[in-house]
């Protein structure tokens, strides 16, 4: 498997865009921000398509995944919610950001964050805030998008990612960039919000 394909697996389990809309109080998420990054609900769900590419430009392939909200879970009197079943992941937004679950909660995402703050992850992923209103459009549909950029720092990979979450939406876009034999960047991923529904 892949770098690449093992990256996209773990984004679609961690995160999520449309003219669907819904409202349902019936689950309330237990932030504290008034406004949510990726908005946790349960049957919340986000259609993807992933493209990936070599290095002229070409389609090698594309995909459509669908990501669900389809269950949630109390840890330590905290709501947690789960993606497509998964046994592993779980999700939730706090005031400071968007977190995930494993042995312990991990802030993933700074949320509200201002540009240059930074997460260093264990397995030396740095995860930077580039922009706090990008804008991104998607089939006539502008975002005002967080853009954060993943790199590892201690160049185990040449793989970097430009991320963009819509607050209120979820994520909008994703750009994974490899180097070519002249050590110049070209895009190998793009993953791109289709459609949203949220309850």
């Amino acid at each position: 498997m892949t770098d690449i394909f093992k990256f996209l697996i773990v984004f679609i389990g961690l995160s999520l865009s449309s003219i669907l809309g819904c409202t349902d109080n019936s689950t309330n998420s237990n932030s504290s921000a008034s406004v949510q990054l990726i908005p946790l609900a349960l049957n919340n769900s986000w259609i993807y398509k992933t493209e990936f590419y070599d290095s002229t430009g070409a389609i090698l392939s594309s995909r459509v995944d669908t990501l669900r909200i389809t269950g949630d879970t109390l840890i330590n009197n905290e709501t947690w919610y789960i993606f497509n079943n998964s046994t592993y992941n779980r999700t939730t937004n706090r005031s400071d950001g968007y977190y995930s679950y494993y042995d312990a909660p991990q802030l993933e995402y700074k949320y509200p964050a201002q540009i240059g703050d930074t997460i260093l992850f264990s397995n030396s992923l740095k995860r930077e805030v580039i922009s706090t209103n990008t804008l991104i459009t998607i089939s006539n549909v502008s975002h005002s998008a967080y853009h954060y950029h993943d790199m590892y720092v201690n160049n185990v990979t040449d793989l970097t990612w430009d991320i963009f979450i819509a607050p209120k939406v979820g994520q909008v876009r994703v750009n994974a960039y490899r180097k070519n034999s002249q050590k110049q960047n070209y895009l190998t991923m793009c993953f791109s919000l289709m459609s949203y529904k949220l309850y």
